[in-house]
């Protein structure tokens, strides 16, 4: 039987990859793709569950696209991702609208359970992937642009994560089919290659036995086409010598890394279990700015964590002042089930926590603010993503991820192609973002 199939793709990009291998094994299998939720026969939710807002999301989704299947508008409702993986017999037991709950970490499965769905009983069949075996993919995110997954899992035990309970161990792809892929992308009209993994800078260590980022990249850098390589989730300390070296060279490395160091406190860096302390990250991040003077730094902070007090908070404001990261998140600690620091003693007060994360960000807006204004004057390649009228364009420049970092806006009197770069003179600085004119 023909069906139309919508996915909802929740989460991280990590998780939106996993989505765009399910698009592939779905079409293969010979079902049709629609955006349209209103006119699809199944629909496939592929949810997050890292944290209870995560979840809370990834259920109220559910609900909602359960009500079409109520209301008689939807034949099935197949739910797949990290929430199944954490929270499955609850999925079971308290929601009944759903038909499937099937791995996403096992594309092909959710193809093959449309074919068993007699809307009599669910299917359950949630795998645990010790394998990273290379799935094609149907690609969601714009022609020029791709995510590249070059491992999954994650070895570190950060009392506050659930992770690697929810994606196991840390496994690399190899090279070779990093590469691979990375050429089919090219082919394919892709300029852009962002690598994801749960930590990019200790790719190789389980199938190479050493950190294995900078073969990784001396190895795409030689692919025809791309133009852009920039690397996400990177953990400070693992980032290795040759990485930065690579990056300092190689005019396809974007001069750009995020890299979550969570606190600042010696204190609270320990009891999360992370693996640097204050003056290691002040080391690593003073040693990046010096060795590649233009990079731009993006970090993820924590606020409200467990034993966290007042002189930790202030604290972690003077880190930030000090080391000027150019773009900044800031998260509410979320207590989970199941880690360690549930069950810490010390738990924040969510007006205490909301009130820290707004004074970071405050700050951080200031900082962000002070940092691009250092960026007027120059000249930069833009990636044109948009055209927002007659003369004005919307991209990013090298600093700028995509989905997570500000924009920059171009104005040209000469009609830009979607996907091209452009050199652009920086005329005006924001909060986030750029705005300047192409160069005639």
């Amino acid at each position: 039987m023909s069906y139309n199939i919508c996915l909802i793709s929740l989460g991280c990009s990590k998780n939106l990859v996993e989505s765009e291998r399910i698009l592939y094994a779905v079409k293969q299998a010979g079902y049709d793709l629609t955006s349209d939720i209103e006119s699809a026969d199944i629909a496939i939710i592929n949810t997050c569950g890292f944290i209870s807002a995560a979840s809370l999301e990834s259920i109220e989704q559910i609900v909602k696209v359960g009500k079409l299947k109520k209301d008689g508008k939807l034949k099935y409702l197949i739910v797949t991702g990290c929430l199944v993986t954490r929270y499955k017999d609850d999925l079971l037991k308290e929601m009944p609208e759903i038909d499937a709950l099937i791995s996403s970490s096992h594309p092909e499965d959710v193809a093959k359970a449309i074919n068993s769905l007699n809307g009599s009983a669910k299917l359950s069949d949630i795998k645990k992937d010790e394998s990273m075996v290379e799935y094609p993919r149907v690609l969601s995110t714009p022609s020029y642009m791709a995510y590249l997954k070059i491992a999954e899992g994650c070895n570190n035990r950060c009392s506050f994560c659930a992770i690697p309970y929810i994606k196991g161990r840390y496994r690399s792809r190899t090279i070779e089919s990093i590469v691979r892929e990375a050429e089919k992308l090219s082919q394919n009209g892709v300029k852009e290659i962002v690598l994801i993994a749960q930590d990019t800078a200790r790719y190789g260590i389980d199938i190479y036995n050493k950190k294995a980022l900078g073969d990784l990249l001396k190895e795409i850098v030689k692919v025809d086409g791309i133009k852009w390589i920039r690397s996400l989730y990177s953990y400070p300390e693992a980032i290795t010598e040759d990485v930065i070296d690579i990056m300092a060279n190689e005019p396809k490395v974007c001069h750009y890394l995020d890299i979550p160091i969570q606190h600042c406190s010696d204190k609270i860096l320990k009891s999360m279990h992370r693996q640097s302390s204050k003056k290691d990250l002040t080391s690593i991040i003073e040693g990046l700015k010096e060795k590649i003077p233009d990079i731009v730094l993006r970090t993820t902070l924590m606020v409200g964590y467990p034993g966290e007090d007042e002189e930790d908070f202030n604290e972690l404001l003077g880190f930030m002042n000090k080391m000027r990261f150019d773009n900044l998140g800031v998260f509410s600690y979320s207590r989970e089930e199941g880690t360690e620091a549930y069950s810490l003693p010390g738990q924040v007060k969510d007006n205490i926590k909301a009130a820290r994360e707004k004074d970071a960000m405050l700050l951080q807006r200031d900082i962000s603010y002070g940092q691009n204004s250092k960026r007027v004057g120059n000249v930069y390649d833009v990636l044109i993503e948009q055209k927002i009228s007659d003369g004005r364009y919307k991209g990013r420049y090298y600093g700028q991820a995509p989905e997570v970092d500000g924009c920059f806006y171009v104005n040209s009197k000469k009609d830009l192609n979607i996907g091209n770069f452009v050199k652009v003179f920086t005329k005006k600085a924001d909060i986030y973002d750029l705005e300047g004119d192409v160069c005639e």
